[in-house]
């Protein structure tokens, strides 16, 4: 590795943008060093100078991840757009990250199976902005039972990402392009008006 490939600041950026579009492609978190750093453009040993460890690279992967989560949910504070429009817009960013990055949904499924500690992702996406969610459909809805609004937020969140789940995982289309901004910006306008429907 050259003095000039571990200066480089975004060479480790494009190591974990390189392993997330592997995985997304080949629906596999196999992946090798050699398929790493080609598509990263790295030397093989950046891959290990960065990571070390497929598990710290994985890790590393998360918290990258996460960082665009934790962005895309400030969405949900921007109180100059009306609550729906929130909702649509954060739904639209998210849908987004996964489908600029399927690899995600391989790593976090791969953890889930094996039973091994999710990281901060998980607990980003599931359990943070649940508070955040439920306030914006109580504001767009008037709906003020507790369970009825924790189920509306669940809606969306499932819906949200679970068609990508099955779109990027299982190769299931629905008869939809679903890698087409504009089909999925349709379905999350139904999807959302639909569950905001009091």
């Amino acid at each position: 590795m050259t003095l000039n490939e571990i200066n480089k600041p975004d060479a480790r950026e494009r190591i974990i943008k390189a392993v997330l579009y592997i995985i997304g492609k080949k629906s596999d978190v196999r992946v090798t060093v050699r398929e790493i750093s080609a598509r990263a453009n790295v030397n093989l040993a950046a891959v290990n100078y960065y990571f070390r460890t497929k598990e710290k690279l994985f890790d590393e992967i998360e918290k990258y991840f996460f960082r665009e989560v934790f962005e895309a949910n400030k969405i949900l504070d921007d109180t100059s757009e009306d609550p729906y429009k929130r909702i649509l817009r954060w739904a639209k960013e998210i849908t987004g990250l996964i489908s600029e990055n399927p690899g995600i949904i391989w790593i976090i499924s791969n953890k889930v199976m094996k039973k091994e500690k999710t990281g901060v992702f998980l607990n980003e996406f599931i359990h943070k902005k649940d508070q955040r969610l439920i306030d914006l459909i109580r504001d767009a809805t008037g709906i003020s039972d507790e369970k009825i609004l924790a189920i509306k937020s669940m809606q969306i969140i499932t819906g949200t990402i679970n068609p990508l789940i099955l779109f990027y995982g299982f190769k299931s289309d629905f008869n939809l392009n679903l890698d087409d901004p504009d089909t999925m910006n349709i379905y999350l306008e139904k999807l959302i008006k639909s569950i905001l429907k009091a």
